[in-house]
């Protein structure tokens, strides 16, 4: 357990080191929005630009953080084998198993109730393998298990044996200020619509369409959070990289590893 709480204490540190140079990187703000306004078609358009792409150093501490989050479960599951049988038995397959699907529905399909159990049964002692169980994505999240946080999470790490996980500008817009001061006359108006995730130069974020047979008066003020966020490629797309490496290290030390100290 020391060990898995080492991992999750050296990667806070990344996540720290990441957020002192996030800090320094906006104080140029190198990503801004800007306004279009098409009278004819009737049509306000918000564009992304990209002044500055985040430095690769971003990516190598990101990753460094995702190995030791990830890193710190399969030292938990290392810790459980041995006190269980030591050496463990099938010392070189000991790992934290990570399933998204509880029963196959055929035979290629990786399922937690065929592979899983069988990474966990005789490996680990039975109530250390129900706690696994209750973490697994399909068990804990069986609506939307690969929006479980530990499937996340496993996708970025499988990523990262590869190559750093790829981060770029973001955008989320915050649509309750849309409207503010704007007065339309007697013309109709079709709710925004926006693109929420990673982009390019360029890239249309945001649009509001109106009938142009009216009149307008104003503009819409359209606000954005504009984050590093994890690029089109990566398994955590369009996330926030800052939060959702804190979300991680929030899980595992606060939610899993207090479930296997209580054993």
């Amino acid at each position: 357990m020391e060990i898995a709480r080492r991992r999750l204490d050296r990667a806070l540190l990344h996540c720290e080191q990441l957020e002192g140079g996030l800090r320094e990187f906006f104080r140029d703000r190198p990503f801004r929005v800007f306004l279009e306004h098409d009278r004819e078609l009737g049509r306000f358009l918000i564009r992304g630009r990209i002044l500055r792409q985040p430095p690769e150093e971003f990516s190598q501490i990101a990753g460094d953080a995702i190995h030791n989050l990830r890193a710190s479960l399969d030292n938990l599951m290392w810790g459980f084998a041995r006190m269980h049988q030591d050496p463990p038995k099938r010392p070189r397959r000991v790992a934290f198993p990570i399933y998204d699907v509880k029963t196959a529905q055929s035979k290629k399909q990786p399922s937690w109730d065929v592979e899983g159990r069988e990474a966990v049964d005789g490996v680990v002692a039975p109530a250390v393998a129900d706690v696994i169980e209750q973490f697994q994505p399909c068990i804990g999240s069986p609506e939307d298990p690969q929006g479980h946080l530990l499937w996340v999470l496993n996708l970025l790490w499988n990523e990262n044996k590869h190559r750093n996980p790829s981060v770029t500008a973001g955008a989320t817009v915050l649509w309750e200020t849309v409207l503010q001061d704007l007065v339309f006359v007697n013309t109709m108006i079709t709710p925004p619509l926006s693109y929420d995730g990673p982009f390019q130069d360029g890239d249309a974020l945001a649009w509001l369409d109106y009938d142009p047979a009216g009149s307008i008066e104003g503009e819409p003020d359209f606000r954005f959070a504009l984050p590093v966020a994890f690029s089109a490629d990566s398994a955590a797309r369009g996330a926030n990289v800052q939060a959702l490496l804190r979300q991680l290290h929030t899980f595992l030390l606060h939610s899993v590893l207090p479930a296997f100290e209580r054993l």
